[in-house]
């Protein structure tokens, strides 16, 4: 008998056709959100390393959180905003390609060492680090390590939701996260083990902007807020884009955090032209127990049709994990269109 040899892609590619037909003759009915939810993402120990955080994102605004001993670390993000400028030094040394090439064609050490500097003059615009993606900053949400003990945390790919298991004064709570669906928004509440809320154990609150740009901030008592113009070069200034980044709760958050009730908090990202993005307006909504519930239901619908357009079962359970969770990574970072 001969041996066939597949090359690992076509292999894959051939399991996950054989995938589709095992779940396309299973007649047995079933919900592909719940489907969803048996394939989770967890981590039971705290993620200190970017790439071990959690992913959260609509498409646009995105955030990776992550957890260390003392805090949970959120880095914001988002697709449309970037550093946009673009180098256009040296245009007066550009030569036309004729001069170029005669002194090409002359290759004496004089024309070799004048088109080694040329090559680099010209490269110096491409050797800049934008234009590029932006970082929308950081949100520091730090504890008394005496009081709170953080364990690891848990993405839902179902519902779009990361919880982070907190041991609070020796009782098991969770600090429960997701992006707002229709809004660039990233909300968050803490919870007991039974769903009830409850304060955090928060006692510092800081919105960490990314450096390298002018940054202004305006506090208010129970929001922070910073704003960064992202310039062109040259002096068009009605093409400069901002960023405003705000986060809100209730109670204080200055000089220390003072929870006033169950920790609720929004944080906002808003972009655009500069002088379309206010310095120092605070639009992020009140957070209320009320404004979370009905944007983390607002969201789940979008998530329940998202997975009833797109939920297989499959008889492979490797195979169906990597669907479910590539499915999941994909809507937290592109949108439609």
């Amino acid at each position: 008998m001969r041996t066939i040899y597949l090359p690992r892609q076509l292999a894959f590619a051939w399991l996950v056709g054989c995938g589709f037909a095992w779940a396309a003759v299973d007649p047995q009915p079933f919900d592909p959100q719940q489907r969803a939810g048996l394939h989770a993402i967890e981590m039971d120990k705290p993620a200190q390393d970017f790439f071990e955080g959690a992913v959260l994102g609509n498409g646009g605004m995105g955030a990776i959180v992550r957890t260390r001993p003392d805090s949970v670390l959120v880095h914001l993000g988002h697709n449309d905003v970037w550093d946009i400028r673009v180098a256009e030094n040296h245009k007066d040394k550009l030569v036309k390609f004729e001069h170029l090439w005669t002194r090409l064609k002359r290759n004496t050490p004089e024309d070799r060492a004048w088109f080694a500097d040329y090559c680099k003059m010209t490269r110096e615009n491409y050797a800049q680090p934008y234009p590029r993606p932006w970082p929308c900053g950081s949100l520091l949400l730090g504890f008394d390590r005496r009081r709170a003990e953080l364990l690891g945390h848990r993405v839902r790919i179902d519902t779009g939701t990361c919880e982070m298991f907190f041991l609070i004064d020796g009782r098991r709570a969770a600090l429960e996260l997701f992006t707002d669906l229709h809004a660039d928004r990233l909300w968050m509440r803490m919870i007991d083990a039974d769903g009830r809320p409850i304060e955090a154990p928060f006692n510092r609150v800081r919105l960490i902007p990314e450096p390298g740009m002018a940054t202004t901030t305006a506090d208010a008592p129970a929001a922070l807020s910073f704003r960064q113009v992202l310039p062109v070069l040259g002096d068009a200034r009605e093409k400069d884009k901002a960023l405003r980044v705000t986060f809100r709760t209730r109670g204080k958050v200055e000089p220390k955090l003072e929870q006033a009730g169950p920790f609720v908090a929004c944080v906002e990202v808003v972009h655009g032209l500069a002088r379309d993005v206010a310095n120092g307006a605070v639009t992020a909504p009140v957070p209320t127990l009320q404004t979370y519930a009905d944007s983390a239901a607002a969201s789940a619908a979008v998530w329940r049709d998202y997975w009833r357009r797109s939920g297989v079962r499959l008889e492979d359970e490797f195979l169906e994990r990597i669907w479910y969770r590539n499915l999941y990574f994909l809507n937290c970072s592109v949108r439609p269109g």
